[in-house]
């Protein structure tokens, strides 16, 4: 393995320790970085079977330190960040505030309906419309924190990116063609 690649690899690895870490001690409930990750994720490799993978990955190892939930919501909680991570990819072509600002309220829009859809079709609330109705309304406050969250973490995410890990990679390209 080349120096290069080492060193990606434990730049992977040092962001899924810290979101573990983020998600074991964090008590607000949906304000976390993974819909922010999956975004990233999408916007960062070009890998398509990456850009799902990452996220998925330090989702599931999280949740395994955590606890394990429903299959059924974590299917659909998973498939949420799936969904994610390709429009990471589609919606943020080329990095501007609008586009991260946009594509991260479209990240927590999908989540809230996917992941919530999940959590109805797993028996949590009747299986009527007036079932789903309530298990939409109630989630709403949820809503809120996944919205600020995403939000919160895309900014820093891209914000690091843009102003710290993207320079320094251009520099060492430029430095390797001198």
């Amino acid at each position: 393995m080349r120096k290069n690649n080492i060193l990606h690899f434990l730049l992977l690895c040092l962001v899924i320790v810290l979101v573990v870490a983020y998600r074991f001690f964090n008590f607000i409930p949906n304000f976390t970085p993974i819909a922010a990750l999956a975004l990233f994720s999408g916007y960062v490799f070009k890998n398509k079977r990456w850009a799902i993978a990452f996220p998925i990955i330090t989702l599931f190892i999280s949740d395994l330190i955590i606890g394990l939930y429903d299959p059924i919501v974590m299917v659909f909680t998973y498939l949420s960040f799936v969904i994610i991570a390709l429009l990471g990819a589609k919606m943020i072509k080329k990095l501007k505030i609008s586009n991260v600002f946009i594509s991260s309220l479209t990240a927590s829009v999908t989540f809230f309906i996917l992941s919530n859809f999940g959590v109805w079709l797993g028996g949590w609330y009747s299986y009527s419309w007036q079932g789903l109705i309530n298990c939409y309304t109630l989630a709403i406050p949820f809503f809120r924190y996944e919205v600020v969250g995403t939000l919160l973490f895309s900014a820093v995410i891209f914000t690091i990116y843009n102003y710290i890990i993207n320079p320094v990679a251009n520099a060492q390209m430029q430095n390797k063609q001198i």
